[in-house]
């Protein structure tokens, strides 16, 4: 009766896999392309990129501005009181002698007024640093692309592990199945043998708990198939219920011999997604290197501006041109440290180029040695 339970149980794990979601592995694929949360989030992280190359691009245009400005005060803003006597000279005739001439009066002025004006600078020359700033934008949303590629590479890898732990799955289940059937027959067997006084029961005994063996493997291959699946649909954004594949992996099936892949490592490098990101690197380290010498660099800049104020009820308008220089000179002494700083970040990065570079042939020697060992260990069990 307890094996009848078990064997109901793995069917009905078995059952919980929808019939409609049987999918093959290019359409795994497709689906995570589509709908990996990995993809989407880099996606993102490429239109941020883009957009940020294009707010550094509007850089190269010139600045303009409108400010305006309405005051009033309780007190005038100019406040003058004069309360004396003017001495006055000699005049012949009228005034032989001279004489003084009281005066007093108060003045004001500025109480209210409106001021307005539109002014348009245009950089002449910032040290190189809107170019290289545009130059270091371009290189951050290359990388960004690339960053894209690396993780669609990532993801297809992923979904065709899955995949086929899945299949690996399936087709221990099958040999499982298999040999149970084969058990049920040779229960049957001893069976009758024991009955018939031609076998000793410990023997029935002996392939009962073989049977159960099997039936314990069988829900523990059930349970992986059901943990695998469901992991498989997550990630190519199917939800949380299990799937099922079209996949089998059968005795029959024939392997190729991987010797027409081989690529030199040495040849292979410059292909792949991590090179090109390492070099990106070093650009980017180069530029801002540059940018470290702009920094300290004079600054020269061209305007263009009409300005209106009326301040003593009398409006006036005029309009101006002028130019400006920026020298840093209290700047220096500290940016030659912040050059000195950028110009050892691009020794790293040299370094770290060289480095990884032989890391990443490396690792496709150790992974070109496991896969022809995997194929050799294949085409022994197939012989024997």
């Amino acid at each position: 009766m307890k094996r009848y339970k078990m064997i109901l149980l793995s069917l009905l794990i078995v059952m919980t896999t929808r019939a409609e979601d049987i999918l093959t592995l290019d359409q795994c694929k497709e689906l995570a392309l589509q709908n990996n949360i990995a993809i989407r989030n880099v996606s993102l992280q490429s239109g941020i990129a883009k957009a940020m190359r294009q707010e550094v691009f509007t850089k190269y245009f010139p600045n303009i501005s409108a400010t305006g400005a309405a005051f009033t005060t309780n007190n005038s803003v100019v406040k003058y009181s004069f309360d004396d006597d003017i001495q006055l000279p000699a005049i012949p005739d009228i005034l032989p002698e001279g004489g003084t001439f009281p005066l007093s009066f108060d003045f004001s002025l500025i109480k209210k007024g409106v001021m307005a004006g539109v002014n348009l600078v245009q950089q002449v020359f910032m040290g190189g640093m809107i170019v290289n700033g545009n130059r270091l934008a371009e290189i951050g949303e290359a990388v960004a692309e690339l960053q894209s590629r690396q993780s669609e590479d990532q993801v297809l890898l992923t979904v065709e592990q899955y995949y086929w732990q899945l299949a690996s799955l399936k087709s221990k289940r099958n040999t499982v199945d298999d040999l149970i059937a084969m058990l049920d027959t040779l229960e049957h067997q001893v069976s009758v043998a024991v009955n018939a006084g031609v076998t000793l029961r410990n023997d029935l005994l002996e392939v009962q708990l073989r049977q159960n063996e099997m039936l314990t493997n069988r829900m523990e291959l059930d349970n992986g198939i059901t943990i695998m699946s469901t992991l498989l649909a997550q990630y190519i954004g199917k939800g949380i219920e299990p799937i099922g594949i079209s996949a089998d992996i059968t005795p029959n099936m024939t392997v190729n011999n991987p010797d027409n892949l081989f690529v030199l490592p040495s040849e292979a490098l410059y292909a792949t997604t991590d090179y090109e990101l390492l070099k990106q690197n070093v650009k980017a380290s180069e530029l801002q290197k540059k940018m470290s010498l702009g920094v300290n660099l004079p600054k020269v800049a061209v305007g263009a501006g009409y300005f209106y104020h009326n301040i003593i009820d009398q409006g006036h308008g005029f309009g101006a041109i002028y130019a400006t220089v920026s020298i840093p000179i209290s700047d220096w002494w500290g940016g030659s440290h912040s050059m000195r700083q950028s110009k050892l970040k691009v020794e790293m990065t040299n370094n770290d180029l060289s480095n990884y570079s032989e890391l990443l042939q490396v690792k496709m020697n150790n992974t070109w040695n496991a896969l022809n060992t995997s194929y050799k260990k294949l085409v022994l069990r197939v012989c024997l």
